[in-house]
């Protein structure tokens, strides 16, 4: 974690703390559920309105209506209409609460769509948006049988995936229709088009009452109570395995504000903060770092190559690693011979030996870095496998704790292992299947997770509804003054231990580390791209396997074209395509299998096909134009002034630069017709330096001077009357390049100077300036 975004909020990152719940679960019990879907012209610059359809469970059938649209836009109003409309028709029933409204919940696939359909979401519906899921409420409205309030459910919060999927987790089809002419469809075939209709509203709402099941029965937690998957595996392991906190937790009595009939009112609530080793958490906290993302080999390289997956990485590291709870007894560490037989975090000095290839301790910087030499904030894990390669190191400041059966058996082993047990046990493609894979990715992140935002949605549908204009709280943000104003300190998340996190996070990168040192093209969190024939067996394996876990070929490949981290494409030749490889691209000579194309404007097929023009024609400027189609998100409609769900059509190519986490061996390579090594910077230093100096080159900052000492200077201009270059005298004199040259230009101008000089005066050595030299 960023030393400066620690120091910023300190207070909130120290004092948060996981705590054990003191009650049960929250569920709903009965409630009534519906599928909830619209249809829409696309042809039509207002995206008119086509259809509305619901779908309810009945005596264990699905039930299904579409709805003539009430106008070319919902409202509120008329929706609750139509939801009342289908409850009497198929006699269900909606579940009382004493002084509550009729709640129905109505779950909808990819929500922006239909909230889109009304004519102002934002100041209608009060939105949660979740990535690109969107859940929300809407105003209650008084009808003569009481007051009724809708809620719209985002199954894509809990399945991120299109809707063809999610049918084949319950058995069901989507029909195919073509989308984009719905309107002729409707007019000329009604029938297919309201089939075509209320098949998508029964899918979404038979997906999310079997997962709703799931979730219930399996583990207790209720998807109507928690926004997203992500969260409601935390909730399953909070109340499910959770029997110890992470460090010490004490209660401390805090006022806040209540909102009742009345309006507000001042209230007291015992709120937990964290009572362990201050020092302890800051350490855990500077060693939170992502995942190992670097390419060792750039360019198009011709070899036999396996992509390598590691299973289920961070959970098989959390059932490695052993964990504090509030008990353990944390001690400062001064020596490296208590690194051997303890756990813990901590601040070292290293130097790996000159030629290392792959340095695995990690330094902070723009991006993750690995280098040979410098300071860093590192697990115990890790520190081990540096000094079994060799490297130099230096405790500066350490907390370890000897790991005991508490610590090696711990809660989130217990969950973790469950969640494999449950993978297991199910069908490949299943629900259950998908539901404990999602599971297992989604939970170890939770552990550290931490939000920040102003809150805008909110913001702008309270003014709307006061009657201010649209893009009042925009408009606001724009304000440096009263977005520093709004700006809300980080919060932490439900499970928040960062002791566990960086532990857990340290670990994984260590096997990483370990498996890495045999060799490799790239690594990419937990894959690597290697040589075919390479040997991964180890400890490191040994390990994995242990758990459950293994590193298994996912693709094969003769060549690879890399271009920085997570752009690159596995290559098979044409007319040897492996069994079971989908082909994204191909031309007489390559088939593309397999791409990662980090923020490029491309989709899959599109980056294939543009690797292969690139590799044909010898060139990145070979890359094509592309436009791409995006939807617009409800928080970017408030920022930009536009309507959700919108279609942007932006424009743009894949370019093909390099990342700089490492020091390329040639520079100048075409990476579209060979490829080059590259080596870890000796320090961080070093690396900003070249950072520096790739701006000089470029026009976009100034040549830093920092004279040589006399002593240096000499030497240097020695060497270099002697005939050595700039690159070597710098590095045998430690004087910066850039200096060597300016040396090297003052001492030519100097002898130039001299020449002339000598040219332009008399045998007596009297200079006559106005003389011409014959």
């Amino acid at each position: 974690m960023d030393d400066a975004f620690i120091r910023a909020h300190e207070g909130v990152l120290v004092s948060s703390t996981l705590e054990l719940p003191k009650s049960g679960p929250r569920q709903v019990g009965d409630a009534l559920i519906l599928g909830f879907d619209v249809e829409w012209d696309s042809h039509n610059p207002d995206r008119k309105l086509l259809s509305v359809q619901l779908a309810g469970m009945h005596d264990g059938q699905v039930v299904s209506h579409v709805f003539d649209p009430p106008g070319a836009h919902l409202t509120v109003n008329d929706l609750v209409m139509m939801v009342r409309e289908f409850i009497a028709h198929h006699g269900l029933v909606v579940p009382m609460r004493k002084n509550q409204p009729r709640k129905v919940y109505l779950v909808a696939h990819f929500a922006a769509a239909e909230l889109s359909k009304f004519k102002d979401p934002v100041g209608e519906l009060l939105i949660h948006a979740i990535g690109k899921a969107h859940h929300a409420t809407m105003p209650r409205v008084a009808l003569d049988d009481g007051e009724w309030e809708l809620r719209v459910v985002d199954l894509f919060a809990f399945f991120a995936v299109g809707l063809e999927k999610v049918a084949r987790l319950v058995g069901r089809e989507k029909l195919v229709v073509d989308r984009t002419d719905l309107r002729r469809l409707e007019q000329e075939d009604p029938e297919t088009f309201r089939r075509y209709a209320a098949t998508d509203a029964e899918i979404v709402l038979e997906a999310f009452l079997a997962f709703r099941a799931q979730m219930r029965h399996r583990w207790g937690v209720d998807p109507l109570m928690y926004p997203s998957l992500a969260s409601l595996t935390a909730a399953a392991f909070r109340y499910g395995f959770l029997s110890s906190t992470p460090a010490p937790v004490e209660y401390e009595e805090e006022t806040y504000s209540r909102k009742t009939k009345r309006g507000f009112q001042e209230a007291r609530r015992q709120v937990p903060r964290f009572a362990g080793d201050r020092a302890v958490r800051l350490a855990a906290l500077r060693a939170i770092h992502g995942g190992r993302v670097e390419v060792f080999i750039r360019g198009l390289c011709i070899a036999p190559l396996v992509e390598r997956d590691v299973v289920s990485l961070y959970p098989s590291a959390a059932r490695l690693q052993p964990l504090p709870h509030e008990k353990t007894q944390w001690r400062h560490v001064k020596s490296l011979d208590e690194v051997h037989e303890l756990e813990g975090v901590g601040r070292f000095k290293f130097k790996f030996p000159k030629g290392t290839r792959y340095p695995v301790m990690p330094v902070k910087g723009k991006s993750l870095l690995f280098p040979l030499s410098g300071v860093s904030d590192a697990t115990f894990a890790e520190v081990r496998l540096a000094m079994k390669l060799g490297a130099e190191l230096e405790v500066v400041e350490a907390y370890g704790f000897k790991p005991g059966p508490r610590e090696c058996d711990h809660d989130v082993g217990r969950y973790v292992e469950a969640l494999f047990g449950e993978k297991s046990a199910a069908e490949r493609d299943s629900l259950q299947y998908r539901l404990a894979k999602n599971m297992l990715n989604s939970f170890i992140g939770k552990l550290g997770e931490h939000q920040r935002g102003g809150g805008l949605l909110a913001l702008e549908t309270a003014h709307r509804r006061a009657g201010l204009p649209a893009g009042t709280a925009s408009a606001m943000r724009r304000s440096r003054m009263l977005r520093e104003l709004m700006r809300q300190p980080p919060r932490p998340g439900p499970l928040y231990a960062p002791e566990w996190y960086a532990l857990i996070i340290g670990r994984a990168r260590a096997l990483m580390a370990e498996l890495l040192q045999k060799g490799a093209v790239l690594i990419s969190t937990d894959a690597l791209v290697a040589g075919a024939d390479v040997d991964f067996s180890g400890p490191a394996l040994d390990a994995l396997k242990s758990v459950g876990s293994d590193f298994l070929i996912e693709h094969e490949a003769d060549a690879i074209v890399t271009s920085r981290a997570r752009v690159y494409g596995l290559l098979q030749k044409a007319d040897a395509i492996h069994p079971g490889e989908t082909v994204l691209a191909r031309n007489g000579t390559w088939a593309v299998v397999r791409v990662a194309r980090h923020a490029s404007i491309e989709d899959k097929s599109q980056f294939a096909e543009t690797l292969l023009i690139c590799i044909q024609k010898g060139t990145e400027e070979a890359a094509p134009v592309r436009q791409r189609v995006r939807l617009i998100s409800a928080e970017e409609a408030v920022r930009e002034g536009k309507h959700i769900n919108e279609e942007v059509v932006e424009e743009g190519r894949t370019l093909f630069r390099w990342d700089n986490k490492r020091r390329q061996v040639n520079r100048d390579v075409n990476i579209f017709a060979s490829w080059t090594d590259t080596q870890p910077y000796a320090s961080k230093q070093r690396k900003l330096g070249a950072d520096h100096q790739r701006k000089v080159r470029a026009g976009q900052a100034r040549r830093k001077y920092r004279p040589a000492g006399p002593l240096k200077r000499q030497q240097a201009e020695k060497l270099l009357a002697s005939g050595a270059g700039v690159r070597s005298v710098a590095k045998s004199t430690g004087i910066p390049k850039s200096t060597v040259a300016d040396i090297k230009r003052q001492l030519l101008a100097k002898s130039n100077g001299s020449a002339k000089a000598s040219l332009s005066t008399d045998g007596h050595g009297t200079h006559h300036p106005g003389r011409r030299t014959p």
